[in-house]
């Protein structure tokens, strides 16, 4: 079964990850340094369309979460097979060998400060390792070479502290590229929201602690093919804005961050 991954790109990378974003040579990593670097890598420019091998491409690109690329491909036999890229490292268990229980197989990379991961799933009983690691190749000559950075246009490349007066470091622990805050109380964060999710709105929602408002920007995404066969669940889910979640303290700051961002992102 694995065959059909013979020309897969997805996986491992190696320390290449560091190509044209790392901080200066001498520099300690920091949690700042090492979110740039991963908020400019596009985790869908390491698994290239033409490297899912046969079969019909269903869904491919980002919808759930910004550092997050996948795609489901239904191979000629009928097989469909999930590939997931995650420049995060993911919060599900891993092992040296295969879940054959669920046809899934996970291998961790190396990135900015830390690792990232890839699943590959296929039917239950399948041994989707080596299609896993052979994805690994592919993508570290990607990044080797310099490349699999995002797009000017995207707005997932944009610092989200560009829009604070006084962005403080984030505390200690994993990287949140797409999330900055100051001492103020002000936080601005970029994700990704399905179209299903109404949480926006031109005015700020008032609560206990301030307030806040759900900004989309950028056009929508729709990461599944015309005129396939997914079902409604699947689909809902491949349909998304970018949003930038901007919280305040009180109203006034936060309409003037708003404000920043609606030009940011124009």
């Amino acid at each position: 079964m694995t065959r059909h991954f013979s020309r897969t790109v997805l996986i491992a990378v190696p320390a290449a990850l560091a190509v044209a974003c790392a901080p200066v040579q001498g520099e300690p990593a920091t949690t700042e340094t090492v979110a740039d670097a991963v908020r400019v890598l596009d985790p869908c420019a390491l698994v290239p369309e033409d490297s899912l091998g046969d079969g019909e491409i269903l869904q491919y690109g980002s919808a759930v979460q910004a550092t997050v690329c996948a795609a489901l491909v239904r191979r000629p036999d009928g097989t469909e097979v999930r590939v997931e890229l995650s420049l995060l490292p993911s919060s599900f268990a891993r092992s040296d060998g295969p879940d054959l229980a669920r046809g899934l197989c996970e291998r961790t990379f190396t990135v900015p400060g830390g690792h990232g991961s890839v699943r590959v799933a296929e039917v239950p009983g399948v041994d989707t390792c080596d299609a896993a690691q052979a994805v690994a190749d592919g993508a570290a000559a990607i990044l080797d070479a310099g490349e699999g950075r995002r797009g000017p246009t995207d707005p997932l490349a944009t610092d989200p502290c560009s829009v604070l007066d006084a962005p403080v470091p984030g505390p200690p622990g994993p990287p949140r590229p797409f999330h900055c805050s100051d001492d103020a109380g002000t936080s601005v964060d970029l994700s990704l929201r399905t179209v299903s999710d109404r949480g926006h709105s031109d005015e700020p929602v008032v609560g206990p602690d301030g307030c806040t408002r759900v900004i989309p920007v950028g056009k929508e995404i729709d990461i599944t093919r015309e005129d396939v066969d997914v079902d409604e669940f699947a689909r809902s889910l491949g349909r998304a804005h970018v949003v930038v979640t901007v919280r305040a303290t009180n109203c006034g700051t936060l309409a003037t961050v708003a404000e920043r961002v609606e030009r940011a992102f124009a």
